[in-house]
C-alpha cells in the first residue's frame, strides 16, 4: 500500500569547534586573547566567536560572536564560514539574510566543509536565498553525502527515488538509504522500509521492510507506525498479531495519522485484538473522517445510518456519505442515491437519487446499476426509458445482482428496452431463481408451465412455484395451490391446494379468495379441516 511522501526536510545543526580549554580563561587572559584576536590570529578569531557565541566565561553577546566570526571567515577559515552561514540563516545576533548566509556556506562548501556542503544542497533544493536548482543541490549533496554525511545521503537518495535532476534510479536511492539508515536516521529507515516492501531497487522482503519500519516506528515516525500495525494486521513480514497492529495503530493514531484512526476504528468496530466497542469505534472513525479519510467518512456515515456507538441519524448519516462520495467512494455514492430516493434523512429528491446513482453504477456497483436501471424503468427522476433501463439491468444482472437478473429476464420476456427473446428471458430469470429470488422462482414457475423458450415443464413449474411461495409469494401460492387442484407436476390433493390458496387469500389475493370459496361449495370440507 501507498503513503505520502514525506519532503526533505531543512535541517540545520549548529557545529562549533574550539578549544574548550579557552572556555576557563581568566579575564587577563581574554584580554590576551582579543589582543591577539585584532591582531589577526584566525584561529583565536574563531575561538573567542565561540566563546560570546554561548556565553563561555564571557557574557553572551551575538553580536560580537558574528563580528568574530567574520573577522575568521574572511581570512578563510572554513568552521568560522559555516557557522557566520548559520547565524544568518537563522538570524541569530543579526538580521536573517538568505542570501549572505549561502555566501559564506558556498565558500565553507567549496573549501570541502561536510556540514555546509550539506546546507548548500538544501537551499538550493528549495530555493531559498537562491534561485532553486535540483542540478546544483544535487552535485552538493552527492559531495557531502560521499563523506557518509547522513542527512546529505537521505537527500540525495530521495532525489534518486524521485527522478529529481538525475535519471530515477531506484538501485542508487536503496544504497542511500541504507547507509543513512544504518547510521539511525528515522526518516532513511522508514523509506528503506518502503523500498524493501515494495521490491523497488531491491527484492522484496517484507521481513527486511518490517525490520527497518519497526527501527523507524520506535523512534517516532507516524508513517513507519502505521505500516507495522499494517503488516502485524495483515502477517506481513511477521506473524499475524491482530494486538499489536492495535498497539501500532493507537500509537500513529495519537499522533493524528488518519489512516492509522480508521484501521484503529475498524479493529474496535469488529473486536479484533481488543474488546468490541463501537463507542471507541466510532471516536476513531469520526477524527479519522474530519481529516478527510474517504473510507472513514464512508464508515462514519454507516454507523450514523445504523446507531452504532452513537445514536441513529440520518441527516448526519447522509452528511458524510456526501462527504465520502464527493471524494469519488463508491459505496457512499450508493448510500446518498439510496437516502435520496427513500427521503431519509433528506426531503425525496429523485433527480439527486439518479445522479448519485449514476456516479455509484459508472463505477461498477452492482446495486446503483440495478437501482438506475429501476429508475429508468419508473421514469422516476429521469424520463422514463426501457433502452436505458435494460442497459443498466444487464450490466447489474452480468455482475450476478440477482434483482438485475430478474428485471432483465423480464424484459427480455415482455420486450421491453429490447426484442422479445424468450430463451434469454428463462437464462437470466434461472440465474435470480437460483439465487433465491421469490420473484424470479414464480417468473420461472410461470415459464415452465407456459413453456416460454423452453418446452413445457409441470415438474419444474411445480418446484419453482413452491421455492418463491415458501418465501411467502403471495401468487406463487395460489398457483401452487392450483396445481395440487389440478394435479399438474404433482399428485392432486384437494387439502394442500386448499393450505396454499388460504395462505395466499390471507395475503389480500383475491383470486385464492374465491378458489377457497369454490371448493366449500363443492363440499370438500376435509380440506379445511
Amino acid at each position: 500500500m501507498e503513503r505520502n511522501s514525506k519532503p526533505i526536510l531543512l535541517v540545520l545543526l549548529f557545529f562549533l569547534n574550539f578549544n574548550f580549554l579557552l572556555a576557563q580563561s581568566t579575564t587577563s587572559e581574554i584580554n590576551e586573547l582579543l589582543r591577539k584576536a585584532k591582531q589577526g590570529d584566525v584561529l583565536i578569531q574563531f575561538s573567542l566567536a565561540g566563546l560570546y557565541h554561548y556565553g563561555q566565561n564571557v557574557s553572551q553577546d551575538y553580536n560580537k560572536a558574528h563580528y568574530w566570526y567574520r573577522k575568521a571567515a574572511e581570512q578563510g577559515h572554513a568552521l568560522a564560514q559555516f557557522n557566520l552561514g548559520q547565524m544568518l540563516y537563522k538570524g541569530i545576533g543579526i538580521d536573517q539574510d538568505y542570501e549572505k548566509a549561502f555566501y559564506w556556506y558556498k565558500k565553507a562548501a567549496e573549501q570541502g566543509h561536510t556540514l555546509a556542503q550539506y546546507s548548500m544542497g538544501d537551499m538550493l533544493y528549495t530555493g531559498t536565498g537562491v534561485s532553486q536548482s535540483y542540478e546544483r543541490a544535487f552535485y552538493w549533496y552527492q559531495q557531502s553525502a560521499q563523506k557518509e554525511h547522513t542527512l546529505a545521503q537521505f537527500s540525495l537518495a530521495t532525489m534518486y527515488e524521485q527522478g529529481l535532476h538525475v535519471e530515477q534510479n531506484y538501485k542508487e536511492a536503496f544504497k542511500y538509504y541504507k547507509s543513512s539508515a544504518e547510521k539511525g536516521y528515522v526518516l532513511s529507515q522508514y523509506y528503506l522500509g518502503t523500498m524493501l516492501y515494495d521490491g523497488r531497487g531491491t527484492k522484496q522482503n517484507e521481513e527486511q521492510a518490517f525490520y527497518w519500519f519497526k527501527k523507524s516506528a520506535e523512534q517516532g515516525d507516524v508513517d513507519a507506525q502505521f505500516y507495522i500495525g499494517w503488516m502485524y494486521s495483515q502477517g506481513e513480514g511477521v506473524g499475524k498479531n491482530v494486538e499489536q497492529a492495535a498497539y501500532w495503530f493507537n500509537q500513529a493514531a495519537k499522533q493524528g495519522d488518519a489512516e492509522a484512526q480508521y484501521h484503529l476504528g475498524q479493529i474496535h468496530f469488529l473486536g479484533e485484538g481488543v474488546q468490541k466497542d463501537y463507542k471507541q469505534a466510532f471516536y476513531w472513525i469520526n477524527r479519522s473522517a474530519e481529516q478527510g479519510n474517504v473510507d472513514a467518512q464512508y464508515s462514519l456515515g454507516l454507523m450514523y445510518y445504523e446507531g452504532n456507538g452513537t445514536d441513529k441519524n440520518y441527516k448526519q448519516a447522509l452528511e458524510w456519505f456526501q462527504k465520502a462520495a464527493n471524494q469519488g467512494n463508491i459505496d457512499a455514492q450508493f448510500y446518498t442515491g439510496w437516502m435520496y430516493s427513500e427521503g431519509e434523512g433528506t426531503q425525496k429528491d429523485y433527480q439527486q437519487a439518479v445522479y448519485w446513482y449514476g456516479k455509484s453504477a459508472e463505477q461498477g456497483d452492482a446495486n446503483a446499476q440495478y437501482n438506475l436501471g429501476l429508475m429508468y424503468y419508473k421514469g422516476e427522476g429521469i424520463l422514463q426509458d426501457y433502452n436505458q433501463a435494460f442497459e443498466w439491468f444487464k450490466k447489474a444482472a452480468e455482475q450476478g445482482d440477482e434483482i438485475g437478473q430478474f428485471y432483465l429476464g423480464w424484459m427480455y420476456g415482455e420486450g421491453e428496452g429490447t426484442d422479445i427473446n424468450h430463451q434469454q428471458a428463462h437464462y437470466w430469470t434461472k440465474k435470480a431463481a437460483e439465487q433465491g429470488d421469490a420473484n424470479a422462482q414464480y417468473n420461472l414457475g410461470v415459464i415452465y408451465y407456459k413453456g416460454e423458450g423452453v418446452s413445457k415443464d409441470y415438474q419444474q413449474a411445480f418446484h419453482w412455484f413452491r421455492k418463491s411461495a415458501e418465501q411467502g409469494y403471495s401468487d406463487a401460492q395460489y398457483d401452487l395451490g392450483g396445481m395440487y387442484f389440478l394435479g399438474e407436476g404433482v399428485s392432486k390433493s384437494y387439502q394442500d391446494a386448499a393450505f396454499w390458496f388460504k395462505k395466499s387469500a390471507d395475503q389480500g389475493n383475491k383470486e385464492a379468495l374465491h378458489s377457497l370459496s369454490e371448493l366449500k361449495e363443492q363440499g370438500l370440507k376435509a380440506s379445511f379441516e
